[in-house]
């Protein structure tokens, strides 16, 4: 009955931490993707555009991109374990120059 309680609470307290650090990277994202837009209004491109490096590698996740002419695609891991239980947050986001889409990969 102990074994049991501890792997309910174990995953009850990563899907938290998940959640939480979901809602974090959220947040960042939202910064980048104004960041972008902002850079493809001035160009009416996304070329030469990177993600500004104070919110590339922080505290809740490391931030990569890979750069089209049209568009934005942000991949981002998280610090905390994610809902898998078995790797970090993962969450892939597409930016073009009107929208964003984020995507919940963990």
């Amino acid at each position: 009955m102990i074994v049991l309680l501890f792997i309910v609470f174990f995953v009850k307290s990563n899907s938290t931490a998940a959640e939480k650090n979901r809602k974090e990277i959220t947040v960042v994202l939202n910064n980048i993707a104004a960041n972008a837009q902002t850079h493809y209004k001035r160009t009416n491109s996304f070329n030469k555009w990177v993600i500004p490096s104070s919110l590339r590698n922080n505290e809740v996740g490391t931030f990569r991109e890979k750069v089209e002419n049209e568009k934005v695609t942000i991949y981002v891991v998280g610090k905390d374990l994610g809902a898998n239980g078995v790797s970090n947050v993962n969450i892939k986001a597409i930016i073009t120059g009107k929208n964003t889409e984020i995507n919940i990969r963990n």
